[in-house]
């Protein structure tokens, strides 16, 4: 169920909604200008065009370029250590 109510700003219309019994799920302000949203309201739609690489690709070059610096600075960290 939808339904209009006249208030000054969303906590003044909720605050009316909840005093006549009614369970608030969501507020939307209609004024003029307000109603025009751009995209997606669910979260990860419309998010544009794909910028970057793939998050699993870049964790695997990450984990690659740690394994290597591990490699190559293990003997340098070992002879720091004292062993």
């Amino acid at each position: 169920m939808t339904l209009e109510l006249e208030a000054n700003n969303k906590i003044d219309a909720e605050r009316k909604a909840r005093s006549s019994g009614m369970d608030v799920q969501h507020i939307e302000d209609i004024t003029p200008g307000h109603g025009e949203h751009h995209g997606s309201r669910h979260r990860g739609h419309d998010r544009g065009p794909q910028t970057g690489i793939h998050p699993v690709i870049k964790t695997l070059v990450i984990l690659a370029l740690v394994a290597v610096v591990a490699w190559f600075g293990w003997p340098y960290l070992r002879s720091l250590l004292g062993r």
